[in-house]
């Protein structure tokens, strides 16, 4: 199927004078374009074409501004699933233009329990590289695992994020491991937990937030708790730390408020000072501090 139009300046062609073409091919499969547009001495190229097979679909363009300036990608998406459990899918990509070129191949597999993935880009005429991976699982009823893992070749290792998290009516927990060098003590450690202990009109939730990283010397332990009644309500920090050549240190500070006597104390704690401030009844403030 071919298609002509002619527009021009009626007094004056050489002002203004275009002439487009298209040109359309039914395949069994599928179908290709192409579109071409002059004006005076330049002709700009448009080319596209797609297939679907039982298992695979492709699709190719090109633009063209002059036989020196194009850009032209392909693209191809292949289903490998075999059965009912696994969803499979890969896909290619690749984008060239003059002295350029970019490639990027990957693929899914999905379940009920498993979403794995892995995404390859590589570029330019010596095939520079950066690939990427998630995997994240179901290990255990209300627990999960997720890896991401990074791979490149100025990496002394592959860098991988790794975390487990699980979950109950009223708490939840997990840790993240970042391992990026073949020194095991470079491995870096982050853990939370959280727990509803809740009763009734009272509302109490408790935290626990540790990291560590061996390289640096890097210790942190916090952990506390936010309590609320009609009555009181107050709140309780205690984070034990150490980094370097820093002796461990405990900070702590605590916040408690009486509704009924309209009390507030605040305590703050540190290896450098002490401070408590009341408020009583009347108003006034009272305080000590001690360094």
């Amino acid at each position: 199927d071919n298609k002509h139009i002619h527009v021009y300046h009626l007094q004056n062609r050489s002002k203004f004078n275009l002439t487009g073409e298209i040109n359309v091919e039914t395949r069994q499969d599928g179908q290709a374009y192409v579109v071409a547009a002059t004006h005076l001495n330049r002709t700009v190229t448009l080319s596209a074409d797609y297939s679907i097979q039982p298992q695979e679909y492709k699709q190719h363009s090109r633009l063209e501004l002059s036989p020196e300036v194009w850009i032209g990608y392909d693209f191809s998406l292949i289903n490998k699933t075999t059965d009912n459990i696994f969803d499979v899918e890969m896909f290619l990509i690749n984008i060239s233009y003059p002295r350029r070129n970019f490639s990027a191949q990957g693929f899914y597999n999905i379940s009920d329990s498993l979403v794995s993935t892995d995404i390859l880009l590589v570029w330019d005429k010596d095939n520079k590289s950066v690939e990427a991976a998630l995997d994240w699982r179901k290990i255990a009823l209300h627990r999960d695992e997720i890896k991401l893992l990074f791979k490149h070749p100025s990496f002394e290792k592959d860098v991988m994020l790794m975390t487990n998290y699980g979950y109950q009516k009223s708490s939840l927990e997990g840790q993240v491991i970042i391992d990026y060098s073949s020194n095991p003590e470079q491995k870096v450690t982050f853990e939370v937990r959280g727990e509803d202990k809740s009763k009734g009109p009272t509302y109490n939730y408790s935290y626990n937030i540790f990291a560590e990283h061996k390289a640096t010397n890097l210790y942190l332990n916090c952990f506390g708790h936010v309590h609320w009644s009609p009555r009181k309500c107050g709140t309780e920090y205690i984070a034990d730390y150490k980094k370097s050549f820093l002796p461990l240190s405990r900070s702590v500070a605590l916040v408690k408020v009486d509704f009924d006597l309209n009390d507030v104390v605040l305590k703050v704690s540190s290896n450098a000072m002490h401070g408590t401030i009341f408020r009583d009844p009347l108003g006034t403030c009272r305080g000590k501090s001690m360094v």
